[in-house]
């Protein structure tokens, strides 16, 4: 959905993020991203449509959420969750993602450079002692075509499973979808 703001400019009025878990039991490993989603429904209410967390593994639902909607999408994905995020990116590359949050990506489930479709892209990193991620290294890169998307790190410092909820992912987050509805 778009309105007229003034003059001939246009913003949107919806965006939809979806929110993309890793590898294990929802119960013990996803209260971060639950967070996230509870306070982006929070802040932005019906401006946002986030339908439920998905699993990495549903990889194919995510394509077809994502085929079926009109309005941009955010994408956020956590651990193995990057994986199926950056892979959708690359999968439907004329899409537009205004933004992409990869936190603690996993080394077990690589992700895909980024394709210029990505307007902005942050990876948020676990501390140098993950397993998953050994020494915090910056996994999220852009594809060798892509000159575009603008890619940051927050380095959160806290394990694997936490760090979905450092206060500067929050934020970044928050910031991103309020950027993308007035673009």
């Amino acid at each position: 959905m778009v309105r007229e703001v003034e003059a001939g400019a246009w913003a949107m009025t919806q965006i939809n993020v979806q929110f993309v878990y890793g590898a294990g039991n929802d119960m013990l490993f996803g209260g971060g991203l639950r967070d996230l989603q509870s306070a982006v429904k929070a802040k932005f209410g019906t401006k946002v449509y986030s339908p439920r967390i998905i699993d990495y593994t549903e990889y194919e639902t995510l394509l077809r959420l994502l085929r079926q909607w009109n309005d941009p999408t955010i994408l956020v994905g956590h651990s193995c969750g990057c994986n199926a995020v950056t892979h959708a990116a690359v999968a439907l590359s004329m899409e537009r993602v205004p933004y992409l949050l990869a936190i603690a990506p996993s080394i077990y489930c690589p992700v895909a450079a980024l394709p210029p479709n990505v307007g902005r892209a942050t990876q948020a990193t676990s501390n140098p002692f993950d397993f998953f991620n050994p020494f915090g290294r910056t996994l999220l890169r852009t594809s060798s075509v892509n000159n575009k998307t603008k890619l940051d790190v927050i380095n959160t410092g806290l394990p694997h499973l936490t760090a979905p909820y450092h206060a500067a992912v929050k934020k970044r987050l928050l910031e991103e979808i309020d950027v993308a509805l007035t673009a």
